[in-house]
């Protein structure tokens, strides 16, 4: 459990640098990865399929990683026009998660207040591969206001869970 609240805890360090802007949040899921040379080869293969633009990006990314020790959070852009789009990319993640026998997932994204459910604060929901989830709820000045962890049943985490495991 604790290496999962560890991957929730450098989400939610992370999510303040570029994805948290104050008054909005740029959609984002975190694939943490164990990765190897051949695993980078296939994901970035993957990516591109869908992106080759994206791909590209990712690749230079990574290059900044020592991926023989360290574990590796890819970041994927996650906003959609259509169900169809939002279907093909949950797909593209689950293979992403096969390849990279992903650890872990942390989407970042607006939720329902639980103050005011006319309004929407920043979130992070991170849900391991064992089965451990954690949700925290933030002010607009990214101060925590609610964290709880989970379980995978919970009713309340439902829109959050992405099919990818």
């Amino acid at each position: 459990m604790a290496k999962c609240k560890n991957y929730h805890e450098a989400a939610i360090e992370g999510a303040n640098d570029g994805i948290f802007h104050g008054d909005h949040i740029h959609p984002t899921v975190l694939l943490w990865t164990a990765l190897d040379e051949e695993k980078v080869k296939k994901v970035l293969e993957k990516v591109a399929e869908f992106d080759e633009d994206y791909s590209k990006d990712l690749e230079e990314m990574l290059k900044e990683y020592n991926i023989k020790v360290e574990d590796v959070a890819i970041p994927f852009p996650f906003s959609f026009g259509s169900d169809e789009e939002f279907e093909m990319a949950e797909n593209l993640l689950k293979e992403v998660s096969d390849i990279t026998e992903a650890k872990a997932y942390s989407f970042i994204v607006e939720a329902m207040s639980v103050d005011d459910e006319e309004d929407t604060v920043p979130s992070i929901f991170t849900e391991c591969r064992e089965g451990e989830i954690f949700l925290t709820l933030f002010d607009w000045e990214y101060n925590r206001v609610d964290e709880e962890e989970y379980n995978s049943a919970d009713e309340d985490i439902q829109s959050f869970r992405l099919k990818i495991f």
